[in-house]
C-alpha cells in the first residue's frame, strides 16, 4: 500500500510540475491547447479568461 500511495503521489507532482499556465500557452502561441481550458472557466482569472477568449479568435483567422 505504501508503494502504490509513494507512486501516485510521484506521477501527480510531475504532473503538476510540467503543467504549462495559461500565460505560458498564450505566449507560445498555442492556441488548440489554451481553448481546452474554457471548461475550466470557473477557476481562471479575467486574464487568463481573457487569454482563452483570444486564443478562440485567433483560431478563426
Amino acid at each position: 500500500m505504501h508503494k502504490i500511495t509513494t507512486f501516485l503521489l510521484t506521477c501527480f507532482s510531475f504532473s503538476f510540475a510540467y503543467a504549462q499556465t495559461v500565460k505560458e500557452l498564450y505566449i507560445e502561441n498555442k492556441y488548440d491547447e489554451l481553448v481546452k481550458y474554457e471548461q475550466k472557466a470557473d477557476a481562471l482569472t479575467g486574464e487568463e479568461l481573457y487569454m482563452v477568449g483570444l486564443a478562440f479568435y485567433e483560431r478563426q483567422i
